[in-house]
């Protein structure tokens, strides 16, 4: 068996784990990630993250969340900057002890490793659902670059001030309605 299949292998047993919570595969990019839509306009996302170092296998997951009309905007600009609203290791959301990486070393580990990523979802869940509608996300941008440099939040966000604009932009356009500008 092969590293990346045995990798596939762990991805796999995570995403059939976290199928229950409505995650499901992401069909438009390569490497394993798993989605979660929340509502036509959002979709959280979970990176799982294994990889080996030194023959031990470890799991470094990130979750985040994607404004899909925000995404599509950025997805034309050139270069297509980040896209993600922001996102976080998932360890960091444990509530018991915080952790960035778990390392597999036996079955018992790996099904204790899945229950802490499990645990560490909800918590996740708690705090990125209230930010799924374009005035929540335009607020959080806002909060983002307002407390530049402090820590207001285990999420991070990159290019806030490119993403806030492109948002405000959306917003506006989608206030105007369809076939309308706002020139007048």
């Amino acid at each position: 068996m092969t590293r990346n299949s045995s990798n596939r292998q762990i991805e796999q047993r995570i995403a059939s784990t976290l199928a229950p919570l409505g995650f499901k595969p992401s069909r438009r990019v390569r490497q394993t990630v798993l989605t979660k839509s929340v509502d036509c306009h959002s979709e959280i996302y979970l990176f799982p993250g294994v990889y080996r170092r030194k023959g031990r296998v470890l799991v470094e997951p990130v979750i985040g969340l994607d404004f899909l009309p925000l995404r599509e905007a950025l997805e034309k600009m050139t270069p297509i900057p980040t896209t993600q609203i922001c996102h976080c290791f998932l360890g960091l959301l444990d509530r018991k002890e915080s952790w960035l990486c778990l390392e597999l070393t036996g079955e018992t580990i790996e099904t204790d490793a899945l229950e802490r990523i499990t645990a560490a979802l909800h918590v996740a869940f708690a705090e990125l659902l209230p930010l799924c509608s374009a005035k929540k996300i335009l607020e959080f941008f806002k909060d983002q670059i307002h407390h530049q440099g402090s820590i207001t939040s285990k999420f991070v966000v990159m290019q806030e001030h490119l993403k806030l604009a492109v948002l405000e932009e959306l917003m506006s356009e989608m206030q105007a309605g369809p076939g309308r500008s706002n020139g007048g």
